[in-house]
């Protein structure tokens, strides 16, 4: 049941298939309730952890439905992902900083996804953090 989610690869009598949408909508209450999904990025300062970030992700209980990793190369992607931030003093900042190298973009996927993984990721500020 828990492999059971759009976006999932699936085995059945040796055929891998893939999940792409449910039959109808009470198959899609049924398994939609059961799992949700959260977006996560490895950013590039932490591109040489990611093997270690993906394996504390297994070890949390999510699952990954779709990776990418790629590179903002052209100002204007990182612009769209940083919309909320734009003009602010640390944009510029920000812009060079997530074209700097590599970052991994993933859907995470299980029982209250998004407050399971704030949990996992702790404070987000970073002086509380370290302490």
């Amino acid at each position: 049941m828990a492999e059971l989610f759009v976006g999932s690869i699936i085995n059945v009598y040796s055929r891998q298939l893939k999940l792409v949408e449910f039959g109808d909508l009470f198959t899609r209450k049924a398994f939609e309730n059961s799992a949700e999904k959260t977006f996560a990025m490895i950013k590039p300062d932490c591109y040489t952890q990611t093997g270690k970030i993906i394996d504390a992700i297994y070890r949390n209980g999510f699952k990954i439905s779709k990776l990418k990793m790629s590179k903002f190369t052209q100002p204007q992607h990182t612009d769209l992902f940083y919309e909320e931030h734009r003009g602010k003093p640390f944009f510029s900042d920000l812009q060079g900083f997530m074209q700097s190298d590599v970052v991994t973009g993933m859907e995470l996927v299980c029982e209250n996804a998004i407050t399971s993984f704030r949990e996992v990721l702790g404070p987000t500020d970073s002086a509380q953090a370290k302490q």
